[in-house]
């Protein structure tokens, strides 16, 4: 595989520093990985332990829908097992998500 069969891309961003971490996926399923590496990366930068993730309900965060209800998947869990709260946007609420979309927004028209 090369770069070039990377068709997604994960954007991680600290509220506070505004920091931008960027990570190619050829899956969308790697999400939980590229998380893995940013959050000991972040958390020794800023000197904190992370608190809260917050994101939209993908299903790379949450997990999948089944006929009477939705099971976590395992980016869930993992925040879960290190006591991080997980904060999801309302559905048709970009707004919530601002800075997220801006930055995906100028990232797209650069590339």
């Amino acid at each position: 595989m090369n770069a070039y069969d990377q068709k997604h891309f994960i954007s991680f961003i600290d509220d506070y520093s505004r920091y931008l971490y960027l990570c190619m996926l050829h899956n969308k399923h790697e999400a939980i990985d590229a998380f893995k590496v940013f959050k000991p990366e972040e958390e020794k930068q800023c000197g904190k332990k992370m608190k809260i993730v917050k994101s939209d309900k993908g299903g790379e965060f949450y997990g999948r829908y089944t006929k009477d209800r939705q099971v976590p998947g395992l980016f869930v869990k993992f925040l879960q097992v290190h006591g991080i709260v997980a904060q999801y946007n309302m559905l048709g609420s970009p707004d919530q998500n601002g800075v997220a979309k801006r930055r995906n927004r100028m990232l797209l028209d650069m590339v």
